[in-house]
């Protein structure tokens, strides 16, 4: 993204990726406060935890995107909401199947498609962009579920 972003000639805007761990919410503090907006992709629930009580503390935005379900679900937590409150808990289903795991590190492999987490980039964009440019497109977030499991049949 940071390639994209610095190839457009209309760009004057410095854009830095941190890819230092978050220990501590003092840590989360120095973050939050240097920048426009943090993006939370981690997929780790004591950093997206740590953010999100920082987020409140200070009010300052931080958008929280993730995907969900195999990929079947995503969302963009905008936290702490524009107004109102924030987007309701996702139904998580149990994983069906047998899970494959890497060959050499023996890590689990995700059976997320592509597509799903192309259209979560380009969600969690669109709402980065529009709370950067001050026309944010809703005050909370955005929750999309492409498939609806019947979790009887799961």
């Amino acid at each position: 993204m940071k390639v994209r972003l610095s190839d457009q000639y209309y760009n004057h805007t410095e854009i830095s990726i941190d890819n230092t761990p978050l220990n501590s919410t003092t840590e989360a503090e120095e973050v939050i406060a240097c920048c426009d907006l943090v993006i939370d992709a981690t997929a780790d629930g004591s950093v997206t935890s740590m953010l999100h009580h920082v987020a409140l503390a200070t009010g300052n935005r931080v958008i929280s995107a993730c995907l969900q379900n195999d990929g079947d679900t995503f969302r963009v937590d905008v936290i702490p909401p524009l107004t109102g409150d924030p987007l309701p808990m996702t139904l998580q289903r149990e994983q069906g199947g047998d899970q494959a795991f890497e060959g050499g590190c023996g890590d689990p492999v995700s059976p997320t498609p592509p597509y799903a987490v192309l259209e979560a980039a380009a969600m969690t964009t669109r709402h980065a962009v529009g709370l950067l440019c001050g026309q944010p497109l809703s005050p909370s977030g955005e929750v999309r579920e492409y498939l609806a499991h019947d979790p009887k049949q799961a």
